[in-house]
């Protein structure tokens, strides 16, 4: 597995690709609280969550677009199929962030996001959705881009910001 690893106002942001012979596992923990969004743009991931004595699992597989709230008393253990190859987008801001973000940016966290700003859970699933076609490219152009040195982080940067918006558009017009 690869992994590109940028910070963007405060967030966190994993580029991962894998095309794996055999299933490996891949756990990661959380240090504080953590608000996450993941775009999968290929691949398959079965995910178990422990929290409080009891374990939950999902299955994340090409095309969702997902939120999240976390924190430390959570364990993570991706399941990363073999033969399929993964192509995932996360990323992760310490809840305590949030207050750096602009007031537009903050006023779309706390309307959009409540339940995951406001937790009663060590783990909240936030809404997931089948990604949009313009979700999708973006999510191309972050995996194909030729572009190197600054010109790459900055290009990935702003495919990023792209994600988040439309995320947030389909969570807008989701509750109208």
């Amino acid at each position: 597995m690869t992994t590109d690893i940028i910070e963007l106002n405060n967030f966190i942001v994993l580029i991962e690709h894998s095309n794996a012979e055999k299933t490996f596992i891949q756990k990661c923990e959380i240090d504080g609280d953590a608000v996450g969004f993941a775009f999968y743009g290929s691949g398959n991931v079965e995910l178990e969550i422990k929290h409080n004595n009891q374990t939950k699992y999902l299955t994340n597989t090409t095309g969702l677009a997902i939120s999240f709230f976390g924190n430390q008393k959570v364990e993570f253990a991706h399941k990363i199929a073999p033969d399929k190859p993964l192509q995932s987008i996360s990323i992760f801001t310490k809840l305590k962030n949030l207050h750096t973000l602009s007031q537009v940016e903050k006023e779309i966290f706390e309307k959009q996001l409540p339940e995951l700003l406001n937790p009663k859970e060590h783990f909240v699933k936030g809404p997931t959705f089948f990604m949009t076609l313009d979700m999708q490219l973006a999510v191309q152009k972050i995996f194909n881009t030729t572009y190197s040195g600054n010109t790459r982080l900055l290009f990935l940067k702003s495919q990023v910001n792209e994600l988040l918006s439309h995320y947030f558009a389909l969570l807008s017009d989701d509750k109208k």
